[in-house]
């Protein structure tokens, strides 16, 4: 620090205000690129956002209006397994084994799934008024899922 004293003493007042002049410009560069920039990146995807967060909004209010309910109750008019197998194959998932489960209910198992497709499955699932009673999720090798679910119909 000693040395930078020495330094800065050693200038001439014209060089000395030259880099303060210098340093003044190297922080308003920093503070466009660190503040001004992003906050500006974010005002620009404002509208982007709001419309995603509004079709969500939307999708959430329907799901749990008169007009969810009456297909999940159109959905339900038809046997749990076979609810099940429809929403699977649309999800496009191979069920390994169906069957049912003690005390009501079935029991699923799918040989290989990945992550954010078993869930969304299982969304859609809630959607047709199948409910999840328990679950094993196991990761294989392959970074995909081997999937256990006890199934039941909403009450």
């Amino acid at each position: 620090m000693n040395a930078l004293r020495h330094w800065w003493a050693a200038l001439s007042a014209r060089e000395q205000m030259l880099i303060r002049i210098m340093l003044a410009l190297a922080l308003v560069v920093a503070v466009l690129l660190a503040v001004v920039r992003p906050l500006a990146a974010y005002v620009t995807e404002a509208p982007a956002r709001l419309a995603s967060a509004e079709r969500l909004h939307a999708r959430a209010l329907v799901a749990v209006s008169g007009t969810g309910r009456a297909a999940r109750n159109a959905q339900s008019s038809l046997p749990l397994e076979d609810r099940i197998r429809q929403s699977a194959q649309e999800a496009g998932f191979e069920i390994a084994q169906l069957g049912p489960a003690p005390g009501g209910g079935a029991v699923v198992t799918l040989a290989s799934a990945r992550g954010p497709a078993l869930y969304g499955w299982i969304g859609a699932l809630e959607g047709r008024g199948v409910i999840v009673r328990s679950a094993r999720i196991d990761p294989r090798s392959d970074a995909t899922l081997a999937v256990s679910l006890e199934l039941e119909a909403a009450r």
